[in-house]
Formats: C-alpha cells, structure tokens, sequence
C-alpha cells in the first residue's frame, strides 16, 4: 500500500474509517441527486433523464440486495455427510432376519 500498512493492520486500527468509507459513499450519491433534482426543476431535461436513470439504478440495486438476502423456507439444511461409526449403527440397528434383536417378554412382573 502507499502509506507503508498491510490491510489487515489498516482493518484491525482503522475500522472506523475504513467504515466511514460506505457512509461517504452514500453521501456523495445523494449530494449528485440533489443537484440532479435542482437541474430537473430548473426545465433540465437531460438532467432530468439522468435522475430518472440513477434512480431506477438505486431501485436495481436494492432490488437486488433483498433478493440476494432473501432465504427460503423451504431449502432444507444441508446435512454433513454420515461418518464410518454413525453408518454402521444405523446399519445394526436396522438388522433383520436371523441376526434381529429378539423381542422383549410378553410379561414382565413388577
């Protein structure tokens, strides 16, 4: 970098400004669709197409972000692949026929 730090060193002392950095960004966005809008009321009308522009580009964008965030509910879980033990268990477990659990006693006193 030109001020001699690693990016974790700027993110681990710096955070603040690094987090300034999106703050700054979007009041530099809507300083630009003020003057937009101040063009646009003055009879601007390529002004006033470029704020309709940026604006469906805002509408795009957060569009976007709510999508992506979006999680549906009916996406199962992914499952962790059974290990070696597990699988063996749930074989025994499942055995029939010769080698089956026998079954309980019909009575049992108390």
């Amino acid at each position: 970098m030109a001020v001699g730090l690693s990016v974790p060193t700027l993110r681990k002392v710096y955070f603040s400004e690094c987090a300034q950095r999106s703050i700054a960004a979007v009041r530099m966005e809507m300083t630009q669709l003020a003057r937009l809008n101040d063009q646009a009321e003055a009879g601007n009308v390529a002004a006033e197409k470029e704020l309709l522009k940026q604006l469906e580009r805002i509408r795009v964008r957060a569009l976007s972000d709510r999508i992506a965030g979006r999680q549906s509910g009916t996406d199962k879980p992914k499952q962790s692949p059974k290990g070696k033990k597990d699988a063996q268990k749930e074989a025994a477990a499942n055995v029939g026929g010769k080698f089956a659990p026998r079954p309980a006693p019909d009575t049992l006193l108390n």
